[in-house]
Protein backbone atom coordinates (compact mmCIF):
# COMPACT_ATOMS: atom_id res chain seq x y z
CA UNK A 1 0.00 0.00 0.00
CA UNK A 2 3.09 2.28 1.18
CA UNK A 3 4.34 1.48 -2.68
CA UNK A 4 1.01 2.84 -4.42
CA UNK A 5 0.65 5.65 -2.50
CA UNK A 6 4.32 7.28 -3.37
CA UNK A 7 3.37 5.94 -7.25
CA UNK A 8 0.24 8.14 -6.81
CA UNK A 9 2.49 10.91 -5.93
CA UNK A 10 4.64 10.54 -8.22
CA UNK A 11 2.05 10.67 -10.81
CA UNK A 12 0.55 13.31 -9.52
CA UNK A 13 0.74 16.50 -12.09
CA UNK A 14 3.04 19.56 -11.03
CA UNK A 15 0.27 22.08 -9.08
CA UNK A 16 -1.74 20.13 -7.64
CA UNK A 17 -0.86 20.43 -4.42
CA UNK A 18 -4.30 19.73 -2.23
CA UNK A 19 -3.98 16.03 -4.35
CA UNK A 20 -0.42 15.30 -3.27
CA UNK A 21 -1.18 16.06 0.21
CA UNK A 22 -4.11 13.94 0.19
CA UNK A 23 -2.10 11.36 -0.69
CA UNK A 24 0.87 12.25 1.84
CA UNK A 25 -1.69 12.12 4.30
CA UNK A 26 -2.47 8.66 3.40
CA UNK A 27 1.12 7.87 3.20
CA UNK A 28 1.79 9.19 7.01
CA UNK A 29 -1.75 7.80 8.00
CA UNK A 30 -0.31 4.05 6.21
CA UNK A 31 2.56 4.30 7.62
CA UNK A 32 1.89 4.74 11.85
CA UNK A 33 -1.23 1.78 11.26
CA UNK A 34 1.58 -0.11 9.67
CA UNK A 35 3.82 -0.32 12.21
CA UNK A 36 1.30 -0.34 14.92
CA UNK A 37 1.49 3.12 15.79
CA UNK A 38 -2.75 3.90 14.73
CA UNK A 39 -3.17 5.49 18.39
CA UNK A 40 0.19 8.00 17.75
CA UNK A 41 -1.67 8.83 14.54
CA UNK A 42 -5.01 9.56 16.11
CA UNK A 43 -3.55 11.94 18.47
CA UNK A 44 -1.27 13.42 15.72
CA UNK A 45 -4.09 13.82 13.39
CA UNK A 46 -5.83 16.08 16.59
CA UNK A 47 -3.17 18.80 16.50
CA UNK A 48 -1.47 18.93 13.19
CA UNK A 49 -4.11 21.63 11.55
CA UNK A 50 -1.00 24.38 11.69
CA UNK A 51 1.20 21.83 10.59
CA UNK A 52 -1.23 21.01 7.29
CA UNK A 53 -0.91 24.64 6.47
CA UNK A 54 2.56 25.10 6.75
CA UNK A 55 2.96 21.79 4.45
CA UNK A 56 0.40 23.64 1.63
CA UNK A 57 2.75 26.61 1.51
CA UNK A 58 6.07 24.17 1.60
CA UNK A 59 4.94 22.59 -1.53
CA UNK A 60 5.40 25.34 -4.47
CA UNK A 61 8.24 27.09 -2.78
CA UNK A 62 10.50 25.17 -0.35
CA UNK A 63 10.41 21.78 -0.75
CA UNK A 64 9.95 19.80 -3.81
CA UNK A 65 7.78 17.14 -4.55
CA UNK A 66 10.55 14.72 -5.93
CA UNK A 67 12.41 15.51 -2.89
CA UNK A 68 9.31 14.53 -1.11
CA UNK A 69 8.97 11.07 -2.83
CA UNK A 70 12.25 10.24 -2.39
CA UNK A 71 12.44 10.74 1.58
CA UNK A 72 9.01 8.69 1.52
CA UNK A 73 10.91 5.68 -0.30
CA UNK A 74 13.74 5.70 1.55
CA UNK A 75 11.49 5.18 4.53
CA UNK A 76 9.80 2.23 2.73
CA UNK A 77 13.32 0.77 1.78
CA UNK A 78 14.64 0.89 5.20
CA UNK A 79 11.17 -0.90 6.55
CA UNK A 80 11.21 -3.76 4.01
CA UNK A 81 15.11 -4.01 4.54
CA UNK A 82 14.07 -4.60 8.06
CA UNK A 83 16.47 -1.83 9.20
CA UNK A 84 15.06 -0.32 12.32
CA UNK A 85 18.07 2.03 12.31
CA UNK A 86 18.31 3.23 8.98
CA UNK A 87 14.51 3.71 8.81
CA UNK A 88 14.25 5.97 12.04
CA UNK A 89 16.75 7.97 10.61
CA UNK A 90 15.23 8.22 7.35
CA UNK A 91 12.14 9.47 9.22
CA UNK A 92 13.58 12.12 11.01
CA UNK A 93 15.28 13.40 7.92
CA UNK A 94 11.72 13.33 6.82
CA UNK A 95 10.40 15.30 9.33
CA UNK A 96 12.75 17.96 9.69
CA UNK A 97 12.30 18.78 6.50
CA UNK A 98 9.90 21.53 7.50
CA UNK A 99 12.15 22.68 9.99
CA UNK A 100 14.35 23.56 7.14
CA UNK A 101 11.55 25.00 4.88
CA UNK A 102 10.11 27.14 7.72
CA UNK A 103 12.43 30.55 7.13
CA UNK A 104 11.90 30.45 3.61
CA UNK A 105 7.84 29.87 3.93
CA UNK A 106 7.68 32.65 6.85
CA UNK A 107 10.05 34.91 4.10
CA UNK A 108 6.90 34.07 1.25
CA UNK A 109 4.22 34.37 3.16
CA UNK A 110 4.76 37.21 5.92
CA UNK A 111 0.82 37.77 6.40
CA UNK A 112 0.19 33.99 7.54
CA UNK A 113 3.21 34.55 10.19
CA UNK A 114 3.90 36.37 13.07
CA UNK A 115 6.94 38.89 13.51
Amino acid sequence: VLRDIIAAQASTPPGHNEEFLALDEDFHRELAYSVGRAHAWRVIEGVKAQMDRVRYLSLDDATPIAHIIEQHTRIVDSIEAGDATAAAAAMRTHLREIIKSLPNIAEKNPDVFES
